[in-house]
């Protein structure tokens, strides 16, 4: 390919530049920039050993994710695969997003009304609208539940029961110790 020229990727011919040209598009595909090389044996060489083979990525975001739609475009292909930078996680792209590699899912699934599908055990999800954490136990999606939170409802009653600093903190250590 010349370097003062835009590369074209269709029609092939059966040359260098085509060649590359085509390695060109599997790296596209590949969520990969690109790149320029001689039209040459070498540069063929270059090129093909610098192709990866396989969909995967590395970022502080899945590829083709966008942010400002929040959708991905296109969605990833079964089995891709994405190194997260931020957290040090390898993840791979199974069913309806991405999963972390060592079996362990390393996000919760935030969406409106209805379960992830094919959950593994031990994934999480939060009901976007209700703010509800559940966690599958194999079987089903059953709510996270901990003895420290208190309900608002439960503070307000508290307060409107309590006269002062010293009732309210009798009423809120009888309440919490019941």
């Amino acid at each position: 390919m010349t370097t003062s020229s835009k590369p074209s990727y269709s029609p092939l011919d059966a040359n260098f530049e085509s060649l590359i040209a085509a390695i060109n598009l599997r790296r596209i595909n590949n969520y990969q920039m690109p790149k320029t090389y001689p039209s040459n044996f070498a540069g063929l060489v270059a090129a093909l050993l610098e192709l990866n083979w396989g969909q995967a990525s590395t970022g502080p975001q899945p590829p083709t994710w966008n942010q400002s739609t929040s959708n991905y475009d296109p969605i990833p292909e079964e089995g891709a695969l994405w190194f997260d930078t931020r957290q040090g996680r390898l993840f791979c792209y199974a069913h309806d997003g991405w999963y972390q590699t060592n079996g362990a899912d390393g996000y919760v699934v935030v969406r409106e009304s209805t379960a992830p599908t094919d959950p593994v055990l031990g994934q999480m999800w939060m009901e976007s609208q209700t703010k509800e954490v559940t966690v599958y136990d194999g079987s089903q999606f059953v709510p996270i539940q901990s003895s420290a939170y208190v309900a608002k409802a439960n503070i307000e009653s508290i307060l409107n029961a309590s006269s002062d600093y010293a009732a309210f903190k009798t009423n809120l250590l009888a309440f919490v110790s019941a």
